[in-house]
């Protein structure tokens, strides 16, 4: 009763109690008038007093936001100083949250399955069951409306950032990585202490044009793993995506674009520039590992026990959970090279525990016929294979093409 009456949803609910039923009465909660209490305060109102409630100037309070990381217990956020001074001069409307409302079509309930609705009305909907909805979505309606679908999983248990990751990858690998952010966004402060959340958070703030909040994360996350990962290679590896940010804003004429420039200047991803093909595999379980495997278009393969791909080398192996595991191809002979993962071990005694993945495939490294596309899958117990995708590497003359396993680009893999 205590929770509906403040309402507070997910599992945080269990920990909400008062002590006596007298107590429940000095508060004017009534278990009995629940429903009324609800019909008295309609949502609307309860938005509208909390938009109403947000900082008067949201440059303070992102300052006021980073001072308090610099000394959080497992974040400890050091930026840049050059941007430390630049950050009170900018436009207060850089730190406006920009409007993220999609017009997507209405659907009734009755277009579900009689399965999944019950487990929405039953506030348990499996994953399995909603992701194979998404995907009948994406391909009818759209990945935004695929998302939509996902978001089901996070209003089944807000709050927990697992489950809002899972979504923000499938986002991810559809082409909306504005959406990503907005299932992260809950999160955001957690993400801080991890470099795979913090940088898929700044994927999705980039895409939603919020330039500074997106800086922010992506350095985070070269921070932290440094923290964790021995050598430069994991730093420049998510670096590829850094720098394609920071030359857009450097190419750009923003308040941001002269600190862009030196920034993207003084970030190097050099270990895979000029590479014709490079994958970078994260995924979302701690304590596991896995693996990422190439086979080549002569049935050479290259993963963590060696490279037999001509000019080809698997750059990080990652074995304690997240990753990033890489790897790079230069000078690559033409044909078909096939990319897939492996669930080698998980936490210990939890060897059931699905592991999510997010696989990053950029061609074309710093050249004119740069691209990155993103699959997000699932491996369901230790031992899962999954092929991934096919990239198809052409002559020089002519750009490479990627097909997803299944044949459709940027779409689900479960196994």
């Amino acid at each position: 009763a205590y929770a509906r009456h403040f309402r507070v949803t997910g599992k945080s609910t269990s920990l909400l109690m008062l002590e006596t039923e007298e107590d429940y009465q000095r508060y004017g909660i009534v278990p009995a008038r629940d429903a009324e209490f609800v019909r008295e305060r309609p949502a609307a109102e309860v938005v509208a007093r909390g938009l109403a409630a947000r900082p008067s100037d949201p440059r303070a309070a992102f300052l006021d936001e980073l001072e308090r990381l610099r000394d959080a217990p497992g974040i400890e956020l050091r930026l840049d100083p050059r941007l430390e001074v630049l950050l009170p001069a900018l436009p207060i409307d850089m730190f406006q949250a920009p409007d993220s409302t999609r017009a997507l079509p209405a659907h009734l309930g009755s277009d579900l399955s009689q399965q999944l609705a019950a487990q929405l009305r039953g506030g348990a909907p499996d994953f399995r069951l909603v992701n194979l909805e998404a995907v009948s979505h994406a391909r009818a309606h759209g990945a935004a409306d695929a998302v939509r679908v996902l978001s089901s999983l996070i209003e089944a248990k807000p709050g927990d950032t697992r489950v809002a990751v899972d979504v923000a990858y499938s986002a991810l690998a559809w082409g909306e990585p504005a959406l990503a952010a907005s299932a992260l966004e809950p999160s955001a402060r957690a993400l801080l202490g991890r470099a795979h959340l913090a940088h898929a958070y700044a994927l999705g703030l980039a895409a939603q044009g919020r330039d500074v909040e997106a800086i922010v994360y992506f350095e985070a996350a070269q921070q932290r793993l440094g923290a964790y990962v021995e050598g430069v290679e994991a730093r420049e590896l998510l670096a590829l995506d850094y720098r394609r940010f920071l030359e857009t804003l450097a190419s750009g004429d923003g308040p941001l674009r002269v600190f862009a420039e030196r920034r993207a200047a003084e970030t190097s991803y050099s270990s895979y520039q000029g590479a014709a093909l490079v994958v970078a595999l994260q995924w979302t379980t701690p304590g596991t590992d896995v693996d990422l495997m190439i086979t080549g278009p002569d049935g050479a393969t290259c993963d963590y026990r060696g490279c037999a791909i001509s000019g080809a080398r698997m750059g990080l192996d990652a074995t304690e959970g997240y990753g990033p595991e890489g790897f790079a191809l230069h000078d690559a002979a033409p044909g078909e090279y096939r990319i897939s993962t492996r669930y080698f071990s998980g936490a210990r005694h939890r060897d059931d525990e699905a592991a999510r993945a997010l696989v990053t495939i950029y061609r074309d490294v710093g050249g004119p016929r740069a691209a990155v596309e993103r699959h997000a899958l699932t491996l369901e117990r230790v031992g899962a294979l999954a092929d991934v995708a096919t990239v198809n590497i052409s002559p020089t003359s002519a750009p490479s093409e990627t097909a997803a396993a299944g044949g459709e680009t940027a779409l689900e893999v479960v196994r």
